[in-house]
């Protein structure tokens, strides 16, 4: 099992930089905002479950960047939650008249498969929703706010 990278500050804190300058990384791209609403393809089940997800978090965890990230990760929970009743299946199934393999294939793709549940697991774990992950999140703090900020900001407006 390999060792998770150390982040760039504690490299740097270490001196590990100035002992091989070679290894130096470029900084971490900024994100271009904050994650935002959700998309309007959303609907239903999912749409509730991506502003649980976005609830759950820390502020600052998610950006835009991790749309994509969300929305996968709210639709794979409704799905998850819509576990057919196996009666009302084989009643729309009879009046349909759907052939018993047909009724098969229509239960199939409504189950969560074990690929999904792996899915699932993952997309939490990357945004810090289990406790080990959530160990390794690292939120920017915000910059203490400069108490004559304002002040100034009035005398320039002045």
């Amino acid at each position: 099992m390999s060792r998770p990278r150390k982040p760039s500050a504690l490299l740097e804190l270490s001196g590990a930089y100035r002992k091989n300058p070679s290894r130096r990384r470029p900084p971490a791209p900024e994100p271009a905002g904050p994650l935002g609403d959700p998309p309007e393809r959303l609907q239903g089940e999912a749409r509730m479950f991506w502003y649980e997800i976005v609830n759950a978090l820390a502020a600052g965890v998610l950006t835009c960047a991790d749309r994509w990230c969300v929305e996968l990760a709210a639709m794979t929970m409704a799905k998850a939650v819509r576990i057919p009743d196996p009666a009302v299946v084989l009643e729309l199934a009879r009046a349909a008249e759907l052939s018993a393999e047909e009724t098969k294939t229509q239960i199939r793709q409504q189950a969560m498969t074990g690929a999904h549940w792996t899915l699932l697991r993952s997309l939490l774990g990357a945004m810090g929703m289990t406790p080990a992950d959530r160990s390794k999140l690292s939120i920017p703090a915000e910059k203490p706010k400069n108490k004559f900020e304002d002040l100034a900001r009035d005398a320039r407006k002045g």
